[in-house]
């Protein structure tokens, strides 16, 4: 997840009590967008969102915007 989605349903999050963390190797292999996330949470412990609360639309259009990059970046429209 990246942080534009956490924004765009941040009122979907709820409290969540079990205690998560993440390795040093693990936030290593992360890109910086992740990272950010990571980073996020880490200042709000306690918060998740569930991929149940995300939108199937919003998903749609991050999918396509995804793919209309990858076919740009190797010259296929």
């Amino acid at each position: 997840m990246n942080l534009e989605t956490w924004k765009h349903f941040s009122s979907r999050t709820q409290k969540h009590e079990a205690a998560q963390s993440i390795s040093d190797r693990e936030f290593d292999s992360l890109n910086p967008g992740e990272r950010s996330m990571v980073e996020m949470l880490r200042e709000n412990s306690g918060l998740r969102l569930e991929q149940e609360h995300i939108d199937f639309e919003y998903i749609k259009v991050v999918f396509r915007s995804c793919f209309n990059l990858i076919g740009m970046t190797q010259g296929h429209r």
